[in-house]
């Protein structure tokens, strides 16, 4: 194999790795020096990920049995369903961030921030942990600034004082940078990156009558906040108790909102007029003994040939087409945490 490949000129043999998926790049670095070491260049990582930065076929679980696990799969698998998923080894954490580029942060409510490449599943580093004292709990986001080429991990965090603050660790730099008090603190609906530079999160302003649901925006690149104006459906009296949740489907920015018996999601046609398009209204089926779990907040995970995947107190397959909901096996008595989907990418941003 070794003498085949160097008969090769590189950019062909470039051209076909280019066109594997991340783990099977990963398997292909044994085979022989010239592999892995072109395999590891981080030039062919930058144009791995152009070529699949829109293919988000990996799916991550945060789930707690015993302790914390991450379980990861690919949704192109086939039949796919929870228990082809590989169950990894990583530091002892509660949660985990956004995806970003085939990376994520796995962290605790008071231990160090780990960046984790979800396809070579190794910690790229550990951030600085919090240094004020008197702080507690903290919600962590991963994004891209593309006018410094650098990746920036956004965190909020609360004093013992009441005070919410907004901290931004760059990447090539050593310290946290304090932006000061954030407008709102996220919430219990976690904050959803939409575009890798704008970090979207919802606030329920529980005392206006009727409930005025306000979503906030914080640009990774200007390190500014920005209010954007919910879908006026939300103020609907039928929303008033129900649920709220953002999502990245392809890159694009939607909204789930609902209760126990259905789910209503919109998407953000118009970015610089808040102009939301109502895209499915999911109705919950009427089956005996089963309960889809539309009375928890709904986290739209993929949309895949003709399928939603979303999570609720479950993982749940709808069929856009035929209208039916299937629950994904394999996590019967595993309680997920988190779920994200993520493209598979060899990046190592350091």
């Amino acid at each position: 194999m070794e003498t085949e490949s160097h008969n090769l000129p590189v950019d062909v043999l470039r051209d076909i790795l280019l066109r594997l998926p991340g783990t099977s790049l990963v398997r292909l670095k044994r085979v022989c020096k010239r592999w892995c070491s072109l395999i590891s260049e981080p030039y062919f990582a930058k144009l791995h990920l152009e070529t699949r930065k829109n293919d988000l076929s990996g799916l991550v679980l945060l789930t707690y049995k015993d302790g914390h696990k991450l379980h990861i799969s690919s949704l192109d698998e086939s039949p796919w369903n929870a228990t082809n998923m590989q169950i990894v080894n990583v530091p002892k954490i509660d949660y985990m961030s956004n995806t970003c580029n085939g990376l994520v942060c796995l962290y605790g409510d008071w231990n160090n921030i780990h960046l984790y490449n979800l396809t070579t599943r190794k910690v790229l580093m550990t951030l600085p942990s919090i240094s004020e004292k008197g702080s507690y709990g903290q919600f962590c986001i991963l994004g891209f600034d593309t006018s410094l080429e650098s990746y920036k991990v956004v965190r909020f965090r609360r004093t013992y004082s009441f005070k919410q603050v907004c901290e931004v660790f760059t990447f090539g730099t050593t310290e946290w940078k304090i932006l000061g008090n954030t407008p709102y603190q996220p919430g219990p609906n976690e904050p959803m990156l939409a575009n890798q530079t704008v970090i979207y999160w919802i606030i329920d302003l529980a005392h206006t009558y009727p409930v005025h649901h306000v979503i906030y925006s914080f640009d990774i690149t200007q390190e500014v906040f920005k209010p954007v104006q919910a879908p006026q459906e939300l103020r609907d009296p039928e929303f008033e108790h129900g649920f709220l949740s953002l999502a990245n489907l392809g890159g694009e920015l939607y909204m789930a909102g609902g209760k126990w018996y259905g789910v209503t999601i919109w998407k953000l046609v118009d970015h610089m007029n808040n102009v939301w398009n109502m895209e499915y209204k999911i109705i919950q089926e009427a089956r005996p003994n089963v309960h889809l779990g539309f009375g928890y907040i709904v986290t739209l995970l993929s949309l895949k040939n003709g399928k939603l995947l979303f999570k609720t107190d479950k993982l749940l397959w709808y069929d856009l087409d035929c209208g039916t909901m299937t629950i994904v096996e394999g996590l019967e008595d595993t309680y997920v945490v988190h779920a994200r989907v993520f493209v598979e990418s060899l990046l190592s941003p350091l």
